[in-house]
């Protein structure tokens, strides 16, 4: 019987303009209300979700980071796992080496070099791959919270010298060999997880932070057995998650090789597909329970 419901956030719970969709909310409270638990798995930071759901009046526990750190519904940290201080130097030198747009999720927030540049590759990004106006390209920038920066990488040896707690490192370049370069560098390190498909951008975790690894955890934490929880995704950072659990969904949108990892597959972001099957989900459950 499944007691909680676990959604990854961009592409599955969030259209594509990065709304959560009437549906999907109205899902979510009906959970609750039923004694379901409801939980987030993202890469994304703290902030971002707390600011997304905080508007949407929802309350849970999230793994975040791609799974290096796990809050409670009232954002006290659980669990957090680091990326070891001479891997983050190592690999940092060279992002920098190859000259990319990067980012580091600590434990003091996002830290960034360089972000006139970063919203300009972003932007430009936005404009090549995903054919977007520049009226669209304004606006999905200004409403985003993505670069909000609470540390200034001023000097590189002066930051690997400070006290570092990095979550997940995260780079982008829209010069696809510089990608390869740092997938390749990236995978002589025994001690990291590597996620990005795509040759725009790459996210680097330590080996045990990812979302499947960190679910088991907190089911084991909350009593959970993995076939008690259902579980939804789109993308290969979410991969991990689908594998470990028996009810997986995989978003119809998602790209194929993330769907053949999945036991079921979801309708669209675009079609509240998380919201769709729950409330199918529940629906089923409760007429199974007037049955008996």
């Amino acid at each position: 019987m499944i007691k909680m419901f676990v959604s990854d956030l961009d592409g599955t719970l969030l259209n594509d303009e990065h709304v959560i969709l009437p549906q999907n909310i109205e899902a979510i409270r009906i959970a609750k209300k039923k004694g379901y638990r409801f939980m987030v798995a993202t890469g994304r930071s703290l902030n971002s979700v707390k600011s997304l759901l905080d508007s949407l009046h929802i309350q849970c526990p999230c793994i975040l980071l791609n799974g290096a750190l796990f809050v409670d519904e009232n954002g006290d940290i659980k669990r957090e796992i680091f990326l070891e201080n001479h891997t983050v130097g190592n690999l940092l030198k060279k992002m920098e080496e190859l000259d990319m747009v990067y980012h580091l999720y600590t434990r003091e927030g996002v830290a960034r070099k360089d972000l006139k540049r970063a919203i300009l590759e972003y932007k430009e990004s936005l404009r090549e791959r995903y054919g977007k106006t520049e009226e669209e390209i304004d606006d999905i920038v200004s409403n985003s919270n993505f670069f909000e920066t609470d540390v200034w990488i001023h000097d590189i040896d002066t930051f690997l010298n400070s006290s570092l707690f990095v979550y997940k490192m995260e780079a982008f370049s829209n010069n696809g060999e510089n990608i390869k370069k740092l997938r390749s560098y990236a995978g002589s390190f025994s001690n990291i997880n590597i996620v990005g498909d795509s040759d725009y951008h790459i996210e680097i975790t330590h080996q045990d932070a990812h979302k499947g690894e960190m679910l088991s955890w907190v089911l084991s934490s909350m009593g959970l057995e993995s076939n008690e929880v259902a579980v939804f995704g789109d993308n290969e950072n979410d991969i991990s998650m689908l594998k470990r659990n028996v009810n997986s969904y995989a978003m119809k949108n998602a790209k194929k090789h993330i769907q053949e990892v999945a036991n079921y597959i979801a309708p669209t972001n675009n079609d509240a597909g998380v919201g769709r099957v729950m409330l199918e989900i529940i629906r089923n459950q409760i007429s199974n329970k007037e049955k008996m």
